[in-house]
């Protein structure tokens, strides 16, 4: 079976259908130009905006923290921890809290005088200075500032022989560096920084309130444990001078380790006060016994005692001895169970007494929590919810510590009783002894026991003092605070990136909004999906009349539209061919003229015939007169008297005077006779219609046609008109219905040429 052109017409494109990313990549070459504006200006506003746009520089610092809590004892840390008396993790994240605190930012404020900002002003911006500044204003104390006056400005403008002019709003200063200023604000020294002033530029000197100083600053700071195994914080602090970050950051660590290396001084010096107390009272106790002693030697004049006596006394003076050292523990233990309770708001010395792991361990947690309420106590109130709450952890290990002191006291109990029990038995075979050598006897055994407990407490005193030179604060700078080369803010590859996207994605938005809103023939794509007629040719925009077929691509598309259109017609005679649209200025009479050229130049006889006796446009675009069919219709004229020619190609009947009743016309007798001389004279009679969907002349011209060229206008038609052209096709009512689209746009912008 023979494959015509039609059917080749008639069938749509065998590829996949594209999809949205393909259809606006074509939109985006298509508009390129649009695109590269769109671009530059996305670039331009993201270079003005890095040029313009303060940067904000991280600055970061990380710290070594050590644990006094864990001890070098695996099977001791194990009991504690099972028991909840210590935690490694606990204590990194009290640090992390404590470098947080308002407490050390206030204080690295107040050192840096943070709360003063010496500035100059560009011609669009304004940059902060700090090591560069060349003029210092030193608070002598926190400057005080109302709340409708924070933050405070002042203008300095440097002046001749090394003075300078401070001014606000209403009043001005006239100073030397070297001078103290009385300001509104406060009493501050002015100094010269490091950098010459330069007469040329404004400076501003910003004065803020403390609170809102600190509170800037410490939410600028972020303070992390690394991880869970390590006792390593990580610090940072962003900031918009990289130099004035890294000194607050340096400052901040400082007072951190001296305030812990504080802490442990303190503690330490709280023990030497407890050993020291407790040692002038066992001092004076053995001076006493010792005189004591002498006395009753003297007095009694005894002499050395005998074998038996001896070895009964040595049995005793161990059991006794054992005895005084439990009561000496009973009398520390009662003396610490007062001390605890009657020193609610000190750290207790863990070094003197009850060495049991979980007892030093319980104290080392007291201490600590003592510690931790100190500092929240200075920027919280008693009615703070961290507040109440270390209060209750302190009296929840204070209520501890007694249970362990009363459950030592009891214990000591039984083996005093036990060793009483014992001692009681040897006084009882040493009653033959004399009642002088045994009461000389007891007299040195308690000079023994307060002698021991003497040297006790002097050898805790060294340890103790020797502990508190060796004090080292709590952690020590891994890596010192830096700032990062490049900022935080803004990203200069991102911001880049953004607007190259931008100056892509913005065009797109627009073609998809226009997309959208259009109820208009949009595409080639469109129509082939929507009408189901043969496309048979897609003309370019052109203005004007008919021009010379020469090499460009306009006319190679009538070239192709006229070879379509003599093999679809292929066989037949004295073709009929209907041009019409659905409205006007779809460009009908624009593809008849030069269709009919075409023609022309490939040997065929043709003639254009207006038909639109409503609209009439071929006498004008051609420039005939305007005598034509609906003179002929309504004379006894011959039809030749009627025919035009233009330029020696080809011939043309315009519509004439335009009559009141086209349709009748049409249907007239004179019309069907001139439709059959113009077929016996003609190779082509070309039809301009009128629009068919506007009057009925196009339905009525179509049984003279042997075929229609429906003309539909890119970016014109409307879409709805796409429904009627696809219903007229099915219906038949307009013979062999083609489509030409006209005004289309090239998907891709090549073309072609031959030459020697």
């Amino acid at each position: 079976m023979r494959t015509t052109l039609e059917d080749i017409l008639k069938t749509p494109s065998a590829g996949p259908e594209e999809n949205q990313i393909v259809k606006r990549s074509v939109q985006l070459l298509q508009n390129w130009p649009w695109v590269l504006v769109s671009t530059g200006l996305c670039l331009l506003t993201a270079f003005i905006y890095l040029r313009y746009t303060t940067p904000v520089y991280e600055i970061t610092s990380t710290i070594l923290v050590k644990d006094d809590t864990k001890g070098t004892d695996l099977g001791e840390a194990a009991i504690m921890e099972n028991l909840g008396l210590s935690s490694g993790k606990s204590n990194i994240d009290n640090e992390v809290e404590i470098l947080k605190s308002r407490m050390l930012m206030e204080k690295v404020v107040q050192d840096l005088q943070l709360f003063t900002t010496c500035s100059v002003k560009g011609n669009i911006k304004t940059t902060e200075l700090f090591d560069q500044s060349p003029i210092l204003l030193h608070f002598i104390e926190t400057p005080v500032l109302s709340k409708k006056q924070i933050p405070k400005v002042y203008t300095i403008q440097f002046l001749q022989h090394d003075s300078l002019e401070i001014s606000a709003t209403d009043e001005s200063w006239i100073v030397a560096p070297g001078d103290t200023v009385q300001l509104p604000e406060g009493k501050a020294i002015v100094s010269v920084g490091i950098k010459r002033p330069d007469n040329d530029n404004t400076y501003e000197m910003t004065i803020s309130g403390l609170r809102e100083t600190v509170h800037k600053y410490s939410q600028a700071l972020r303070v992390s444990a690394t991880n869970k195994q390590v006792s390593i914080i990580t610090i940072k602090l962003t900031d918009l001078n990289p130099v004035k970050g890294e000194a607050i950051l340096k400052r901040l660590i400082a007072n951190y380790l001296q305030v812990s290396q504080a802490d442990k001084n303190r503690i330490a010096e709280q023990t030497i006060s407890f050993i020291n107390s407790n040692l002038d009272t066992v001092s004076r106790e053995v001076a006493a016994l010792e005189q004591q002693m002498e006395q009753f030697r003297r007095s009694h004049q005894l002499a050395d005692l005998t074998e038996q006596s001896r070895l009964l006394i040595t049995d005793l003076a161990k059991y006794d001895s054992e005895s005084n050292e439990i009561q000496g523990q009973l009398n520390m233990a009662e003396s610490l169970l007062q001390f605890v309770k009657s020193n609610k708001n000190e750290p207790i010395p863990s070094s003197i007494i009850l060495q049991q792991p979980v007892f030093l361990a319980t104290i080392s947690k007291y201490n600590e929590i003592q510690l931790l309420r100190e500092k929240a106590k200075e920027g919280t109130g008693d009615a703070h919810p961290l507040m109440q709450s270390l209060n209750k952890q302190v009296a929840d290990v204070r209520q501890e510590l007694i249970r362990h002191i009363e459950s030592r006291k009891s214990e000591l109990d039984i083996i005093y009783q036990s060793n009483s029990s014992a001692s009681d038995a040897l006084k009882s075979q040493m009653r033959k002894i004399p009642t002088v050598e045994r009461a000389f006897l007891d007299i040195k055994r308690q000079l023994q026991i307060k002698q021991d407990l003497h040297t006790f407490l002097l050898k805790k005193q060294i340890e103790t003092s020797i502990s508190r030179s060796s004090n080292l604060p709590n952690g020590r700078i891994i890596d010192a605070p830096m700032a990062d080369y490049y900022p935080i803010f803004p990203d200069r590859q991102i911001t880049i990136l953004l607007a190259l996207l931008s100056g892509i994605f913005i065009p797109v938005f627009i073609l998809s909004l226009r997309d959208i809103f259009n109820v208009r023939l949009s595409s080639k794509k469109e129509l082939i999906e929507k009408v189901k007629a043969p496309l048979i040719g897609e003309i370019e925009f052109h203005r004007g009349t008919p021009f010379e077929f020469d090499r460009n691509p306009i006319a190679e598309q009538f070239r192709v539209l006229r070879t379509n259109l003599q093999f679809i017609v292929a066989g037949q005679k004295n073709k009929v061919i209907l041009i019409t649209s659905g409205m006007s200025e779809e460009g009908k009479t624009f593809v008849a003229t030069n269709l009919c050229q075409s023609l022309h130049l490939s040997g065929k006889r043709v003639i254009l015939a207006d038909f639109d006796l409503r609209r009439p446009q071929v006498g004008k675009t051609l420039g005939l007169h305007e005598r034509g069919i609906s003179d002929y219709a309504i004379s006894n004229a011959p039809l030749n008297s009627f025919t035009q020619n233009y330029d020696n190609k080809f011939s043309v009947i315009t519509a004439g005077i335009i009559p009141p009743n086209p349709a009748e016309l049409i249907e007239s007798a004179r019309i069907t006779q001139a439709i059959t001389e113009l077929k016996e004279q003609y190779d082509y009679v070309i039809i301009d219609s009128p629009p068919f969907e506007l009057v009925t002349d196009a339905k009525l011209l179509s049984q003279y046609a042997d075929l229609t060229l429906y003309v539909v206008r890119q970016n014109f038609t409307f879409r709805h008109q796409l429904e009627a052209i696809q219903q007229s096709y099915e219906t038949k009512q307009l013979p062999k219905l083609h489509i030409i689209l006209n005004n289309a746009k090239r998907a891709t912008p090549y073309g072609y040429a031959y030459g020697a």
